[in-house]
């Protein structure tokens, strides 16, 4: 009966799914989200309203009400609490009351001369939202407080310290002490270990808290994609068939990673250790992201951990074929080696193919720094990226459509069928084909057979998707 209890309270803000999922606790995962009946690719599994929205911490100058960004002296200061708005009567002027009531005491104390200091605001606004449902919105408080906040891992830690200045002590330099120094912490831990962020081009990126999503357990091999709808509501849908009784899953870091650097982001901004199959799985389920070359220069192999990098992560790597062995100290430097140069690469053809040659000789085609690279030639190459279209010669043009099918294939093994990269990936595709049919250049048959079907897909991927990009359904001449 607990669980049915929590599971009222989580459902709260929900506008729809409410049939097709429950929520249960599972040794070892905690709560989590199951589905009830079957659900297909494209189907709409959660969509709901955040419990609290707003700028998130390190956000450029915005409206407070609509979060449209501000240049300093476009700001328009609000005339009851002084913070910063678009105009005293933005559309969304209601989405500005918790932090207006909240600061409205200490107007003549915000001292916001510069672009700096404006800055500041956005350190504590979107926690103080939060707060603000402790004495208006009980319900949404207390479902809220049960959203795990890690708080005892992030004691001491930079994060900590950082909300301990700009947020904790902030907020009792103004005046507002009804919130202990837990609480308040307790709240931006909540929303760096639950909060889904939102980007869209006509607002800054913002972060919101969602009761029910934020029960989705994380797989690197994640059954759902998300996207925001213009409101703020987030809708979650289905990427692979989901039978009844099996788990909805997300995944809360960036699964195009290799084993390792996913294991090491989520022990560092979630406090735990992944244990799902493709981390498990020397061979990543198939998708073979962290694999070298194999050094024998005759053998086509791949060289995977002997032992999974989660459960032992100084173990030797070996060729799956001929079973060379690589020590683990050389993988290390191999692995730094890419990392390195991807980071500090230039941008232009000719440095990208160069860096993709290098990478080649040490790396297993679908190694997580190959496709990268393969990813940044396919949003740099055209598209109103840093090179033109003019500057691309035919054969680097047919290499980004080469990208694009490749890179297509992996994600769809990585992130499910219909996920928002494929959707980037798709566009860039059909960009690059509908240049090159401007420009009347050679496109292979088989490629225009598949336009109608991208278009379909594309238009699927981002309907109803507040951070789609724009125009993304118009073409010159395909």
């Amino acid at each position: 009966t607990s669980i049915m209890r929590d599971m009222g309270e989580f459902r709260q803000n929900m506008v729809f799914g409410d049939a097709g999922i429950r929520v249960e606790v599972k040794e070892g995962r905690g709560r989590c989200i199951v589905a009830n009946k079957q659900l297909e690719v494209g189907d709409v599994i959660i969509e709901e309203r955040p419990v609290a929205w707003g700028p998130k911490q390190l956000s450029p100058p915005c409206c407070l009400a609509c979060c449209a960004p501000l240049e300093y002296t476009q700001i328009t200061w609000c005339s009851t609490c002084s913070l910063p708005l678009c105009r005293q009567d933005c559309s969304l002027i209601n989405k500005h009351t918790p932090e207006c009531e909240l600061m409205a005491h200490a107007k003549d104390m915000l001292i916001l001369n510069s672009e700096r200091d404006v800055q500041q605001v956005y350190y504590f606004v979107t926690v103080l939202r939060c707060l603000w449902l402790r004495a208006k919105s009980p319900t949404q408080w207390e479902a809220a407080k049960k959203l795990v906040s890690n708080l005892a891992h992030r004691k001491g830690s930079k994060v900590f310290n950082f909300n301990q200045t700009y947020v904790v002590d902030t907020l009792e330099h103004f005046g507002i002490v009804e919130f202990s120094e837990t609480e308040i912490q307790e709240v931006c831990g909540i929303f760096d270990s639950n909060a889904f962020e939102s980007s869209e081009s006509s607002r800054v990126a913002c972060r919101g808290l969602y009761l029910m999503a934020s029960l989705m357990n994380s797989s690197c091999l994640p059954n759902t994609r998300h996207y925001f709808k213009p409101d703020g509501r987030i809708a979650v849908v289905a990427t692979r068939p989901i039978y009844p009784g099996a788990e909805i899953l997300a995944c809360y870091t960036q699964p195009r990673w290799g084993t390792g650097p996913r294991h090491k982001h989520l022990q560092n901004t979630k406090y735990f250790s992944c244990s799902c199959p493709r981390c498990m799985d020397p061979e990543e389920c198939g998708t073979w992201c962290s694999a070298l070359k194999c050094p024998n220069s005759k053998c086509p192999g791949a060289v995977v951990a002997k032992k999974s990098v989660v459960v032992d992560p100084k173990t030797d790597w070996a060729c799956v074929k001929c079973g060379a062995v690589i020590i683990h100290r050389k993988v290390l430097t191999y692995q730094n080696c890419g990392s390195q140069m991807v980071h500090t690469r230039d941008t232009g053809v000719e440095s990208l193919l160069s860096l993709l040659e290098k990478l080649s000789a040490w790396f297993y085609p679908a190694h997580y720094t190959i496709v990268e690279i393969k990813m940044a030639a396919v949003k740099e190459w055209g598209d109103g990226g840093p090179v033109s279209y003019e500057s691309l010669a035919l054969k680097d043009l047919e290499l980004k459509i080469t990208f694009c099918e490749e890179l297509e294939k992996i994600i769809g093994l990585i992130e499910g069928d219909m996920s928002r990269t494929k959707g980037f990936i798709l566009l860039s595709f059909l960009r690059t084909l509908d240049y090159m049919k401007e420009k009347e250049l050679q496109i292979p048959q088989d490629q225009i057979k598949k336009i109608p079907t991208m278009k379909k897909e594309l238009a699927e991927i981002f309907k109803f998707d507040a951070g789609a990009p724009e125009n993304f359904l118009s073409f010159k001449v395909i």
